[in-house]
């Protein structure tokens, strides 16, 4: 089971970051590094089973 849930997580962070990337392609260097920075945050603040207990 372990396992399974890492490789859901595995493949839903692959996803992630593509989205991520796909929706930085443009843009310059300064503005691509705030919106994955600001992206990778606002998922995982979002995420539930990734907060702290």
């Amino acid at each position: 089971m372990f396992f399974s849930v890492y490789e859901d997580l595995a493949h839903e962070y692959v996803n992630l970051m593509e989205e991520i990337m796909d929706g930085a392609e443009t843009m310059d260097t300064e503005d691509k590094l705030y919106h994955i920075f600001q992206e990778y945050i606002t998922y995982y603040m979002k995420t539930d089973q990734l907060q702290p207990s």
